[in-house]
């Protein structure tokens, strides 16, 4: 009896076995790659204290903002996080306290601002946003060509994401599409052009859009 239970045993353990070598393997398979914006290197120079939002958590723009503002209101920075197929998208954005405003000289950067899903540049009239591209090559071009041009002298790309109050129920979705369309885009110029340009992205501006925050000028 003995021997016929061990019979029975021996073929039950190597199943078991190896399904969870199977099981192992299949967890290895579905590693997702991050991506981090504007690169990895600017997250590590960054010293704030930084919370990761995943995107996925909010149903609507406003309840998003609601977080952020609290994080940014104690002096936290804001990353904001959420899954493409196998990869993970990270993006350092700057968001000011509601209780703060503050105004700013755009002399030296160049303005992107993305309004309930349009989008204005440098306080032109409101465009499509799918002439980002366009709009970003454009001031590239006419820095480059500029007699005596040298990379110190590229200007800082300022992209500015709001929706107004009546807006502010927008889905999270209308939120995504837009990160989706500034990473890409950005990837593709810096691509392109062979630069490291310095962009930095701001949710929610409160009156008059603030100038880069203390810890981004160390980039």
């Amino acid at each position: 009896m003995k021997k016929l239970y061990l019979l029975v045993l021996i073929p039950l353990l190597g199943v078991f076995s190896c399904s969870q070598e199977v099981e192992h393997v299949h967890e290895v398979s579905q590693d997702l790659e991050t991506l981090y914006f504007p690169s990895e290197d600017r997250f590590k120079a960054s010293q704030t204290e930084k919370v990761i939002i995943d995107l996925n958590d909010f149903e609507t723009y406003a309840e998003l903002i609601a977080e952020m503002d609290q994080n940014a209101c104690n002096g936290k920075g804001n990353i904001l996080s959420f899954t493409e197929e196998n990869t993970v998208l990270k993006i350092l954005v700057f968001k000011t306290c509601a209780e703060e405003s503050s105004f700013a000289c755009f002399g030296h950067v160049d303005l992107f601002d993305f309004q309930n899903d349009s989008l204005r540049s440098n306080f032109e009239t409101t465009i499509s946003p799918h002439l980002f591209t366009a709009k970003i090559q454009e001031s590239l071009d006419t820095q480059i060509n500029a007699p005596y041009f040298t990379k110190e002298d590229l200007k800082r790309i300022l992209i500015s994401i709001d929706y107004s109050n009546t807006r502010r129920n927008t889905s999270i979705e209308n939120l995504k599409n837009t990160l989706r369309l500034i990473t890409s885009t950005m990837t593709k110029v810096q691509k392109a052009y062979q630069l490291d340009i310095p962009y930095f992205i701001e949710i929610d501006k409160t009156n008059f859009t603030p100038p880069p925050p203390p810890f981004f000028k160390e980039f």
